[in-house]
């Protein structure tokens, strides 16, 4: 695909083995990066490679420059890259200590970059599965890679594009998905017809159309694109062209139909704006609109209320278990399902989400939790998340443990009854006993901490110790769902 390029590059000035020979990688001519590296060139007079420490310090400077969304990002084994830090002594802000290779050997020039390691067999472009930024490779940006391939050649080059993910304008994080998304594309003249594509979710939805046309055969001024989630017409996609896909909440492996004008096809169109009805006899929220209208349920006559599965959407497996033993847990059903949590929304407070994490959290329960649904599919709350935690963007896998404590100081503090925290002023502990200490600690967090998350899943506790019964704890856990627990088995 052309935004997914990955091609070997010449022989670097340092000389490079013939295995990676090819044509230059050097693409940039009349960009900023191509005038950027006719400046570094000026370094050197004579066209050679700049010393080691020299080398380290024009990368770290490309480094630590804000990175743009759609920039193009580039990715290089691990294991070259540990050799060219232990050679240039590369200690950037951005890396920590961790870049040397564990047995390279310091001082030594690296040979041309190999990214063969990490590579899958088929193209060049795809990596291996499994792999982990840090681990198996690292990230760096375009004008960084220009200039490692121009003095040590190599290759092949593997481009992605960034994107800024987070819901404040000006604090938005910048992220690289390695593994660009692998749609089903069809058409609906041989619907059977599937077309592997894959795309990036900076990819905008007229790019993607245009490619998957051609694939096809197909003139774009005849056909219209389609979200063909599970297989149904779940959005038109014609009316958003200028969107990037991860704006029009494209996922990983789902189908896109090109439907052509003349004769659509008759295939099921998916509602999303159905009422959310809960057990408790209260009225559907109708401040839902479009903020949720893509979460939608599948219908099961036979389905009994909660026993409701949550569709994978790539591999959030992660997500969608923590969801389910949370929206099984009595006293968040008991809140979120009546309605009790509507009035503590607390839409100003600076370390919430306006309230929107737990409207969204609510309106997915209900849908859980209402008749006859046998598969609920979260791809609006996904969304959200993804803006709430650029963290949890994309379709990979994560800890669920820290998605978990992610999603109750979300709620927390989205139905803080504390509108306006007070001030704290610490005090002198010194003489004061721990029991004292740990009651006072939990006083005046409650005085800035009270919602329903707080009651149920923060505690303080006195702890005894059986080995000296005289030893008594009074501790405050005010952080309880960030601990982690050892379990012991007896004996």
């Amino acid at each position: 695909m052309d935004d997914i390029e990955a091609q070997p590059a010449a022989d670097g000035l340092l000389g490079g083995d013939a295995a990676h020979s090819g044509p230059a990688v050097m693409d940039v001519e009349g960009s900023s990066d191509a005038m950027y590296l006719t400046k570094l060139r000026g370094v050197v007079p004579d066209g050679s490679v700049p010393p080691a420490d020299e080398q380290a310090k024009l990368v770290e400077e490309l480094e630590a420059e804000d990175i743009t969304a759609g920039e193009q990002m580039y990715i290089i084994s691990k294991k070259w890259w540990g050799d060219w830090c232990a050679y240039t002594n590369f200690r950037a802000s951005a890396w920590d200590s961790n870049n040397a290779a564990d047995d390279s050997e310091a001082g030594t020039c690296p040979q041309s970059i190999d990214n063969s390691d990490i590579t899958g067999i088929d193209a060049d472009d795809d990596l291996r599965p499994g792999l982990e930024e840090d681990r198996d490779f690292v990230i760096v940006r375009g004008k960084s890679w220009h200039l490692l391939s121009e003095w040590y050649g190599g290759g092949p080059a593997i481009r992605r594009s960034a994107v800024l993910e987070g819901l404040v304008p000006n604090n938005k994080r910048p992220r690289v998905n390695p593994y660009p998304m692998k749609l089903e594309v069809c058409w609906g003249g041989k619907p059977d017809d599937v077309k592997p594509i894959k795309a990036e979710q900076s990819e905008t939805v007229a790019s993607l159309k245009e490619r998957a046309c051609k694939a096809f055969g197909l003139d774009t001024d005849k056909v219209e694109i389609w979200d063909f989630f599970h297989r149904s017409k779940y959005a038109k996609l014609e009316d958003k062209l200028d969107q990037t896909l991860d704006e029009c909440r494209v996922l990983e492996g789902q189908d896109i139909l090109l439907d052509d004008k003349a004769a659509p096809l008759v295939a099921e169109e998916k509602s999303s704006s159905s009422p959310i009805i809960t057990n408790f006899g209260r009225s559907p929220l109708n401040r839902m609109s479009s903020l949720h209208a893509e979460d939608y349920t599948v219908q099961r006559t036979d389905a009994k209320p909660g026993l409701a599965g949550l569709s994978n959407l790539g591999n959030t497996c992660f997500m969608n278990s923590s969801l389910q033993c949370l929206m099984h847990t009595v006293p968040i059903m008991s809140v979120f399902l009546s309605g009790q949590y509507e009035h503590d929304l607390n839409k100003t407070n600076p370390l919430g989400m306006k309230g929107q994490l737990a409207i969204a959290f609510g309106s997915l329960m209900n849908m859980v939790w209402k008749s006859d649904v046998g598969t609920v599919c979260p791809k609006g709350f996904k969304a959200r998340i993804a803006q709430f935690a650029p963290q949890f963007s994309g379709y990979q896998q994560h800890d669920s443990q820290e998605f978990l404590a992610f999603l109750l100081d979300g709620l927390h503090e989205d139905i803080n009854r504390i509108q306006h925290k007070p001030y704290i002023e610490e005090t002198d502990s010194e003489g004061v006993p721990d029991e004292e200490l740990a009651a006072r600690a939990w006083q005046n967090y409650r005085l800035r901490n009270d919602s329903h998350i707080v009651d149920h899943f923060q505690v303080s506790m006195t702890v005894h110790c059986d080995i000296l019964p005289a030893a008594v704890s009074m501790v405050c856990l005010p952080h309880l769902m960030h601990c982690g627990h050892d379990i012991l088995a007896p004996g």
